[in-house]
Parts: C-alpha cells; sequence; structure tokens
C-alpha cells in the first residue's frame, strides 16, 4: 500500500547553531515508513541559517522547499507552510528540536487511528539529560498549573499508556490534518512572534474538533540554558494568557479559566496584603517538595524546587501584567475573524 506523504513544517530564524542537528534528526524519518518533504521557512534570519539549511538540504535525497521571508512573523510563516504543502498531513516542529527516527511514524498512525474529528495529534517534549534544567524540567511536568489543559502536563497514571484529549497542542510536536487547518484558516497572523499554537489549537475546538495527545510520542528540545533567558521566554507566553483567553470567552478548557481566574485573585490579595507573597511561596515549595525526585541529592532537589517555584511566578506575574496592561480588552471581539493562509 503506497504511504501519504507527509510535510514537516519548519519555520526558523537565527537559529545557526541548531539547524543541522534538527535537519538530520528529521531526514532520518524519511521512509520510515512515510516518505516526508520538508517545508523551511525562512522568517527573516540575521544568521547564516538559511545557507546551512540549503547545504545540508542539498546533500540529501530529500524532497524540500525553502522560501525566505522579508519580515519576521510566525502566523504567516506557518501559513506559507500550509501554502506550499500538498500532502494530507503537515507536522511541524522547531528547528531547537530533535526528532526520533520513528517521530513521524507514531504521530501519523496515531492520526489514522483517530476518528474523522480529529484535527491533530501531538506528544511531549523534554530537553536533553544534560541540560542544566532538565530534572527541574521533569519536577515542572508533573505541576499542571502551568500546563492546564496542555501538551506538557505529565498523563495521570491511568492516561500514561493510552491516547486522550488535550486542549493544546504545541508547534514543537505536532501533526495536523490538512483538511482541519483549511477548515479553520490555518493560523491567525495577528500573532507575530508567540501563542499562535495556543489560538489555533482553541480555534480548532471551537469548529468541533478535537486533539489527542500520543504518549509514547516526544521530542527532544533545547531550551534555554541561561536563567534570563527562560525567564524571559516564560515571561512572553505568560503576558498572552488573557489576551487569548478572551478572544476565545474562555470557553475551550474551563481549568485554564479557573487558574487564571485564580492567579488574578492572588495577585488582587497581594497587592493589599504584601506579606501573603511569602506565605504563598512557602505553600507552592511545600506541594512541590513533596513531589521532589527521591533519587536526586538534597542540592539538586533544592535547585529543581526553585526553578521551578521562579518560573511559576515569573508566568504568573506575566499574566496579571497581561490582564492589566491591555485596556482594549474590554472592546476586542470575543472571536477573530476568520483567517485565510497565505496564497
Amino acid at each position: 500500500m503506497k504511504r501519504p506523504l507527509v510535510s514537516i513544517g519548519l519555520v526558523v530564524k537565527d537559529e545557526s547553531k541548531n539547524i543541522e542537528a534538527c535537519l538530520k534528526s528529521l531526514a532520518s524519518n524519511h521512509e520510515q515508513p512515510y516518505p516526508l518533504e520538508i517545508i523551511l521557512i525562512d522568517n527573516h534570519s540575521s544568521d547564516d541559517t538559511l545557507e546551512k539549511s540549503k547545504k545540508f538540504l542539498a546533500a540529501t535525497s530529500l524532497n524540500y522547499k525553502i522560501q525566505s521571508r522579508l519580515e519576521n512573523h510566525m502566523a504567516e510563516a506557518r501559513n506559507d507552510v500550509i501554502a506550499l504543502s500538498e500532502a494530507p498531513y503537515i507536522a511541524f516542529t522547531d528547528a531547537d528540536c530533535r526528532v526520533s527516527s520513528d517521530w513521524l511514524q507514531t504521530l501519523v498512525e496515531g492520526l489514522e487511528a483517530a476518528d474523522g474529528k480529529c484535527a491533530a495529534v501531538g506528544g511531549h517534549n523534554y530537553p536533553p539529560s544534560e541540560h542544566r534544567f532538565h530534572q527541574a524540567w521533569k519536577l515542572l511536568s508533573r505541576e499542571s498549573f502551568l500546563h492546564t489543559g496542555s501538551i506538557q502536563a505529565q498523563a495521570s497514571s491511568d492516561e500514561k499508556t493510552s491516547v486522550h484529549k488535550v486542549f493544546h497542542l504545541s508547534t514543537t510536536h505536532v501533526l495536523f490534518r490538512r483538511d482541519a487547518l483549511q477548515d479553520v484558516g490555518g493560523f491567525h497572523p495577528f500573532f507575530r512572534s508567540r501563542g499562535e499554537d495556543l489560538d489555533l489549537s482553541y480555534r480548532l475546538q471551537n469548529k468541533g474538533f478535537h486533539l489527542l495527545r500520543v504518549p509514547t510520542a516526544g521530542v527532544e528540545h533545547h531550551l534555554p540554558t541561561s536563567w534570563l533567558s527562560w525567564f524571559r521566554k516564560c515571561w512572553l507566553y505568560g503576558f498572552d494568557q488573557w489576551p487569548i483567553s478572551f478572544r476565545h470567552s474562555l470557553s475551550v478548557d474551563p481549568r485554564r479559566k479557573f487558574a487564571l481566574v485564580a492567579v488574578l485573585a492572588t495577585a488582587i490579595a497581594i497587592a493589599y496584603e504584601p506579606r501573603l507573597w511569602l506565605g504563598l511561596t512557602f505553600f507552592q515549595l511545600a506541594l512541590l517538595i513533596s513531589k521532589a525526585e527521591k533519587k536526586l541529592t538534597l542540592l539538586e532537589n533544592l535547585a529543581a524546587l526553585a526553578w521551578v517555584a521562579a518560573t511559576q511566578q515569573v508566568y504568573a506575574f506575566a499574566s496579571v501584567v497581561g490582564f492589566v496592561s491591555s485596556p482594549l480588552l474590554a472592546v476586542r471581539p470575543k472571536t477573530l475573524p476568520k483567517a485565510t493562509p497565505s496564497k
């Protein structure tokens, strides 16, 4: 039986240090057992990412398409992938990710086994074992507060070996049905730099589709290694939570609604009585300690706890700032106009 072609979308910007390793991992999936094409969109890089990509792909037997953009725009770049693809399935990952040789097979088989209302499947992502935050990331994935409804949340004990619904699939690791993407108009161009995958996840579900997590699928994600760069990333994503949730009427995932309201209520209480922050921090650490790795040393556990606690507080504070610094939220439409893939 002839296997369907799968397009892999890779949007890159200034990824010179990561691009070759990522492309090599993607190439290991070719004809295993699905033929693939790589659609690489250079999102206005200022380094030699594009040159390295062309050189690597030209030396392989892969089918590929490369397109350069004159401006950095994440949602439109992902829509360029959709416009350039003619495959029934479109996968996305990022240049700082490494996939296994059975990555594509696992996702395609998961999507083909699902019903016709499944728009996409995905899996978790994790830092490499040598990453300085590796142990903390394992602890963070057990704390569902930041990952409410997300693919990142660790499955409960009864879900670890089963495919199950989630509310959000990250574009670090996802496979879409092309017709589902077309049905909702692709990624919305409002999102220039981030948040486009969360918005798309919500719009797909508002349209009647569902998203599935495949527990056996995962990618190695090379996260920022410095505290400053990591917290900056957390801040940016936390800042977007209220705007995205408002646009979707908080209707898709009630748990996210509860989490955001809880963050806002806590922030108001702390503003009224700052000493509450200290008590909250101790309570937070106590919860995390209960989930600590027994195999780690005391110092390793303390470092992981500090990293996770700080991550949660940066994320939460950013979501509050995103709420109070957006005076136009009250007049913005709760649903965005239909997006159209780039031509």
